[in-house]
């Protein structure tokens, strides 16, 4: 007991003289720096924010705003916001401890259909027998992210193992290996190949791999859209007409593409995260749980961020006053730096939760913050990359080139806001159409079903969670899209000069016969009049595909000497 007391007070007297210290930042600085946070949270409507900051052993971790504004329940570091795509950097790292401590030869480079075996196609031989780990990884294959098939809403119903089996059908973006192009749906196939590894689901795994090793005790997974609105969890918000409204519930599902974003998860749980990536992949005991060469390869770049996908996801190089270099993907993470600083990090975004992760591995420091809205303009993602800033030049000792008066402005002042307007020209002088032979539903091979219906003189679209309005253009059996509902994907569906991105859906039609259409999101997506997603779809592949043209080309080649004969 006098030892226990003797050391007790010794650790006092330490941090009485500064040198134990547990605070991230002094006293009168903490007091500023969230005066900053919450006036930056004000002028951009962001209702509640959680945030963790990491600096060598040190860490702070605080709640700001409100998880639920008609009770008044206040974010606290334990309130759970859904993270988004930072999830990915979960799923490459389980992928990492099951290589890790093994006897298998499983690599980055071990190819996909190694591992999933016969059954397993991509909708070309290439593909189906080249994509590595690190291909589908690093978002290289080329192939669609079937975004809108995941924003409609899946089956509960439809397992990875289906999914895996459709990606045969999945349609072509970019070529292999050629460019990079986000991808969802290939880091549900990393999360499937991760439970033919580990012989149990994606979220048993993350858990006992990761969550548990790692005294994640508050993390978990977004199953069902109800978890939402739970009293641990921030609620999610849109602003519309300058007020902030509650989130459209049933979009909070990403089944069955969870691996790519699913999880939920808090400031105290994810300063744990960064310490581990930190420290090598070591746990708070100091365990090894995940080798670490394996984790520092997360940290590369494989493929180079260039093109419309860049300015997609605002990684163009901002013109600020200092520099931002955004280099290329990794796994699970984007490579770059700050100020001179190595930094990888990622963003995460499911309607009203966005999120961001800095960690600069040089210098043992990491950021973490989510926010539950609002859905509109990326007055969030602004908010929270202005408080990013801001911490980072006190962390790394540079002179703060944002300030209170600044905050609020960033980044109009700094940045380019030329927008491509998006042309509807050709709905002008529409075709008369005889709207009823449209009418119909109508299945896809990767996309839940739609249905088309008539209101008076419109045509009505339905596809799960998504509605919308077809307007006929001056081309015969052509559309344009235009969502109406939900009010957050009308959001994300207008530009910077508030003008709605229309899709083509262009109709197939066989001797006045209306047999399908086709739905451009990205590429376009077949879909078949009088079918349905739940249909049986064959078992085949490239190779098997290969193998019937093979056999075909034999038996020719028999009947033609026969022939000859």
């Amino acid at each position: 007991m006098a030892v226990a007391l003797t050391m007790h007070t010794l650790c006092v007297f330490l941090m009485m003289l500064g040198v134990i210290q547990t605070n991230v930042f002094e006293y009168n600085l903490e007091r500023d720096i969230e005066l900053f946070i919450n006036a930056t949270m004000s002028c951009r409507q962001v209702p509640g924010l959680t945030l963790a900051v990491v600096s060598g052993n040190r860490s702070w971790t605080k709640g700001f705003g409100m998880a639920d504004i008609d009770t008044e329940r206040k974010v606290n570091e334990h309130t759970l916001f859904n993270i988004g795509s930072i999830t990915k950097s979960f799923t490459v790292t389980l992928l990492a401890a099951l290589m890790s401590g093994t006897q298998n030869e499983m690599t980055w480079n071990s190819k996909v259909s190694d591992i999933l075996g016969e059954g397993f196609s991509f909708p070309d031989n290439v593909r189906t027998t080249m994509t590595t780990l690190r291909d589908i990884l690093s978002h290289r294959t080329g192939l669609s992210g079937l975004d809108y098939g995941m924003i409609s809403g899946y089956l509960p119903e439809l397992t990875r193992s289906e999914m895996t089996r459709r990606l045969q059908f999945v349609p072509e973006v970019k070529s292999f290996r050629d460019d990079f192009y986000y991808n969802n749906i290939m880091y549900m196939l990393a999360g499937y190949v991760a439970e033919i590894l580990g012989e149990d689901s994606w979220e048993n795994l993350t858990k006992t791999k990761l969550l548990q090793s790692l005294n994640m005790t508050d993390t978990t997974f977004l199953e069902k859209p109800s978890q939402v609105v739970a009293d641990n969890i921030a609620k999610p918000y849109a602003l519309k007409n300058g007020q902030l409204i509650n989130g459209t519930e049933s979009l909070y599902s990403m089944h069955p593409c969870e691996p790519a974003g699913a999880i939920l998860s808090n400031a105290e749980d994810m300063a744990k995260f960064m310490r581990f990536l930190l420290k090598n992949g070591r746990d708070h005991l100091g365990r090894q749980v995940v080798d670490e060469k394996l984790l520092s390869e997360m940290f590369g770049t494989y493929n180079r961020l260039s093109g419309p996908t860049e300015e997609r996801y605002n990684l163009r190089k901002p013109i600020f006053p200092v520099d931002e270099v955004q280099v290329g993907y990794g796994y699970g993470w984007i490579t770059g730096s700050y100020r001179g600083y190595r930094k990888v990090w990622h963003s995460g975004g499911l309607f009203a939760y966005i999120s961001l992760l800095w960690v600069y591995p040089d210098m043992g420091i990491g950021i973490f913050a989510s926010a539950n809205g609002p859905t509109v303009d990326n007055l969030a993602v602004d908010a929270i990359r202005t408080i990013f800033f801001y911490i980072s030049d006190i962390l790394l000792g540079e002179e703060p080139w944002l300030n209170a008066t600044t905050a609020c402005s960033f980044p109009g002042k700094w940045k380019n806001s030329t927008v491509d307007s998006v042309s509807n020209d050709d709905l002008d002088h529409p075709f008369n159409v005889i709207l009823d032979r449209y009418v119909g539903n109508y299945g896809s091979h990767v996309f839940p079903d739609v249905q088309i219906t008539r209101d008076e003189n419109l045509l009505k679209f339905q596809c799960n969670r998504i509605l919308g309005i077809l307007h006929p253009t001056n081309k015969t059996n052509k559309f344009k899209l235009e969502v109406t509902e939900p009010w957050e994907i009308v959001l994300i569906n207008r530009n910077a000069n508030n003008e709605t991105t229309m899709f083509p859906v262009d109709f197939d039609v066989n001797e006045s016969s209306v047999t399908g259409f086709n739905w451009t999101t990205d590429a376009p997506i077949p879909f078949f009049r009088d079918w349905h997603f739940i249909n049986r779809i064959p078992v085949t592949s490239s190779n098997s595909k290969l193998r019937h043209d093979n056999t075909i080309l034999i038996l020719c080649l028999i009947y033609l000497v026969i022939i000859l004969i």
